[in-house]
């Protein structure tokens, strides 16, 4: 058996410490995104945020119940957080910065399975952003096969475009693309019931096979910043994040009920244009 290794991993969140304390211990916070699956249904959850309390959730995923019991250790309002995490402590530290916390979140993990456990937690704290409704942003993450200099490339190509960008049962159709720093790629999104909606990019930031950072909107209106990364895996594969910054929280909030799912649905799309 392995000797368990030391695991840390850090995010820093536009909130205060207080604020992402709280969305810890509220268990209609984390049945939100505690454990959360894409694809999972909820069946229980429950959070006793107290020395020996629960911190559990329960979830149907592909016909089979999963669950996931911890149970707290120690909580210091609105700095650390202390739980159980399978047979090992886990511990939450929330520090002040000028935008809001750093979190950093450390325990012990078999190095077998450290990498599923990087994902897992990213995972969860995008989730938790995605449900803050004073963070201005949503987070929505794939992990592809594919290395970044065979992924990037399909985000600069129109024809390439039109096979994948968009939600499920969505057709692009481009009507000028200019893929530079300071470019606009104009195109139009045809909806499974007829509707379309014309779009304009501003390209404001490309670093070849790592980042693309652009505006997003209309063609009167710029509603949200979208800032793509491209990161190398371990396996040699690619890690894409969609990061979506909007101007204000009612942006956010109308945007909620289809841009995460939206965004998941988009990056299926291309993981099965990458034959995956």
């Amino acid at each position: 058996m392995s000797k368990n290794l030391p695991f840390r991993i850090e995010r820093p969140i536009s909130a205060t410490c207080e604020r992402v304390f709280d969305a810890w211990t509220q268990d209609e916070s984390t049945r939100q995104w505690l454990f959360r699956t894409l694809n999972g249904t909820l069946i229980d959850s429950a959070n006793d945020p107290r020395p020996g309390g629960a911190l559990a959730i329960t979830e149907e995923r592909n016909g089979e119940e999963a669950r996931h019991d911890c149970h707290w250790i120690e909580l210091e309002r609105p700095g650390r957080l202390v739980f159980q995490f399978f047979d090992v402590p886990a511990t939450l530290t929330l520090t002040p910065t000028d935008q809001g916390c750093r979190a950093v979140l450390e325990h012990e993990v078999d190095p077998d399975y450290a990498e599923r456990t990087l994902q897992g937690w990213q995972g969860i704290f995008d989730g938790m952003i995605n449900s803050m409704a004073d963070v201005p942003e949503m987070i929505v993450r794939r992990r592809l096969q594919a290395p970044p200099s065979v992924v990037f490339p399909l985000f600069t190509d129109p024809d390439s475009l039109a096979k994948w960008w968009g939600p499920n049962g969505f057709r692009t159709v481009t009507h000028s693309m200019d893929f530079r720093e300071g470019g606009q790629w104009i195109f139009t999104m045809h909806g499974p019931d007829g509707k379309a909606w014309e779009n304009v990019v501003d390209y404001l930031e490309i670093v070849p096979n790592e980042l693309i950072r652009f505006g997003h909107g209309e063609p009167d209106a710029i509603h949200f910043e979208n800032r793509i990364s491209f990161a190398p895996t371990n396996d040699g594969g690619t890690e894409v994040v969609l990061q979506l910054r909007f101007k204000t929280m009612e942006r956010k909030r109308d945007a909620m009920p289809y841009a995460v799912p939206g965004g998941h649905q988009t990056l299926g799309r291309l993981a099965e244009q990458l034959g995956e």
